[in-house]
């Protein structure tokens, strides 16, 4: 199926969920799972997939490195063949610093609305993680959908 006619197909299973309601089968939240549980730069910093809360991603980000690393969380990026979009702004603590061999656990709001079975979405760390205010490069967590909870 092309990306126009998959596109309209999704915003019509959305209508159809609000419109039936949460007893449609079609409109079960999705279960997502991690294609990788982990992803790393070596002696930088090493990204641990956490818990998924329906909307939410959980990743724990450890500092491998001898100097601060920061966390942008508004250079996040998570593409799906709908596009890319940012992390969403206005959260408290845009910006997080993470010492040298310290972890700390960051949530990433997220809409799954619109992908189906099968579908992959990466989220990329690589503007958002900085050493020394440099970018680091890191492969992207991906994520697919695994099947719709009933």
């Amino acid at each position: 199926m092309d990306w126009d006619r998959r596109r309209a197909s999704s915003v019509l299973l959305v209508a159809t969920c609000l419109a039936l309601g949460s007893v449609a089968l079609a409109c079960a939240p999705i279960v997502l799972e991690p294609a990788s549980t982990m992803v790393e730069r070596k002696n930088i910093v090493r990204i641990t997939v956490g818990k998924v809360s329906r909307d939410v991603l959980e990743f724990q980000i450890e500092n491998l490195s001898k100097e601060p690393i920061v966390v942008m969380k508004g250079e996040i990026v998570v593409e799906t063949y709908f596009g890319t979009m940012r992390h969403p702004p206005g959260s408290k603590a845009p910006n997080v610093e993470i010492a040298p061999g310290a972890k700390e656990t960051i949530a990433l709001r997220f809409t799954a609305k619109g992908l189906e079975r099968g579908d992959e979405f990466l989220v990329h760390f690589d503007d958002a993680i900085r050493l020394k205010g440099q970018p680091v490069a890191l492969d992207p967590v991906i994520y697919y959908v695994a099947r719709s909870r009933v």
